[in-house]
């Protein structure tokens, strides 16, 4: 009897061998290069110069450089402090000059001769009209304002010491506008003229008050204002 073998599922793996190139008779064989490192060809270079270097000759004592100098300190020019009745500002100080400079009072003021406000350190508390007397300025009419500057400037004139300059020229302008104007359409100015008389003339003169004056009476204002400025800047 014959026996016969099945097999299922069976799978034969046969590893095959690629054969290697072989190299045609034409070409070289390969040739090995050895490759020299850069870093040892640097030193090598390196310990050769320095093979050949020769030793610097001695320097003589006699010939050994002296030290420098020493540098020579120089005293800076400290600019001298501006006058404070020289700027444009405090012109007319006390009561004729512009408000006091808030740069100066703090230190860093860079107009120097050209700053338009006061460096005096003397100044009023009361030197800038309080917001509500402000306010109450803008609504009254030019013959209102016109008799708050003639009363105001009467009490200022019996008050002034006697080395600043006369304000009777001012009052001149201001009375002579005052004859010319409505006198019936002037308010009761009593509780204004209390505040405002306690402040300088400068700013009794300001935009506040004489802003709504005609171009011919604030031009002469400010022209006998800026007299009294220089009046009171000459000496005496």
């Amino acid at each position: 009897m014959a026996w016969v073998v099945k097999s299922k599922f069976t799978f034969i793996e046969v590893a095959e061998r690629t054969p290697l190139p072989t190299r045609p008779r034409s070409v070289p064989p390969r040739l090995k290069v050895e490759v020299e490192s850069t870093q040892d060809r640097y030193l090598a270079e390196v310990l050769g110069h320095a093979a050949n270097l020769q030793p610097l000759p001695a320097v003589p004592a006699t010939t050994q450089p002296s030290p420098p100098p020493a540098a020579e300190v120089t005293e800076t020019a400290v600019p001298e402090p501006i006058a404070a009745e020289h700027i444009p500002g405090s012109l007319g100080h006390p009561e004729f000059c512009r408000r006091p400079c808030v740069l100066f009072a703090r230190g860093n003021c860079q107009a120097g001769w050209d700053c338009l406000y006061c460096h005096h350190a003397e100044h009023r508390d009361t030197f800038r009209p309080t917001k509500r007397l402000r306010e109450k300025l803008d609504r009254l009419t030019v013959p209102s304002k016109l008799l708050l500057l003639r009363n105001c400037l009467e009490v200022k004139a019996a008050t002034m010491p006697h080395e600043l300059p006369s304000i009777q020229a001012l009052r001149n302008v201001i009375e002579d506008a005052w004859a010319n104007a409505d006198q019936q359409a002037a308010a009761d100015v009593r509780s204004l003229q209390t505040q405002l008389s306690a402040l300088p003339i400068s700013v009794l003169l300001g935009n506040q008050v004489i802003g709504s004056f005609s171009p011919e009476l604030y031009n002469s204002i400010q022209e006998q204002l800026y007299l009294l400025k220089w009046a009171r800047t000459a000496p005496l």
